[in-house]
């Protein structure tokens, strides 16, 4: 999203300095601050790709109780 979006510049700034989630705090008031919005980052996020054993991984994991699954 950060490529796609051109922020790359700013994240790798920032990144070596901060805890991560503070970082996509950052970013996503810098991608607001330019313009951007939900429904754009929803567009790049689509185009992402997806290893296919990460999804059942992920299920098994949160059956197993060991991670929360959030849709975005």
């Amino acid at each position: 999203v950060v490529d796609e979006l051109g922020a790359t510049d700013l994240f790798n700034q920032l990144l070596p300095t901060m805890p991560w989630n503070s970082v996509m705090d950052r970013m996503m008031k810098e991608l607001h601050e330019q313009g951007k919005t939900i429904k754009d980052i929803e567009q790049v996020l689509k185009r992402a790709p997806v290893i296919p054993r990460v999804v059942p991984a992920i299920k098994a994991a949160h059956a197993l109780g060991y991670v929360s699954v959030y849709i975005l």
